[in-house]
């Protein structure tokens, strides 16, 4: 038997977890090292649990009936806005890259040939190619 009720649990942990944000601020500034530098030495040890964890991935999302998945995306619909605007400069630095790199795609698949079916497929597949080509440039 626990110690307390499922909503009891849950109110002690919204609780302390929202009276927890200067530790986990100060928790953040004590990190020494990229997350992400020390999870690429791990990343066998990541495709590892990613391949075990299929079974429990499929059962779980396939559990999720369509009106609790519908219920939580438009909970999160409302945030939208929100995260727009703190995320703004990041949208802004992928797009000082992204842009130019379109607009010379698309003007060089418009000199491509476009009288047959064929010739508008062959662009398609090139502006598709010329797309999955594209890389950011780090720290931009």
């Amino acid at each position: 038997m626990t110690r307390v009720s499922p909503q009891e649990g849950t109110q002690k942990w919204l609780t302390r977890l929202s009276g927890a944000t200067s530790e986990v601020t100060a928790g953040i500034a004590k990190v020494t090292e990229a997350p992400g530098v020390a999870a690429v030495r791990s990343k066998q040890k990541y495709q590892n649990n990613v391949v075990a964890a299929f079974p429990k991935w499929e059962r779980n999302t396939q559990n999720v009936s369509l009106g609790a998945w519908q219920a939580a995306a438009t909970a999160g619909a409302s945030r939208i806005a929100q995260g727009a605007q703190q995320k703004q400069g990041k949208y802004e630095a992928f797009a000082s890259q992204f842009y130019p790199f379109l607009d010379n795609a698309v003007n060089q698949v418009k000199q491509m040939p476009n009288a047959t079916f064929e010739d508008r497929v062959q662009r398609a597949v090139a502006m598709m190619r010329k797309n999955a080509s594209f890389k950011r440039t780090p720290g931009q």
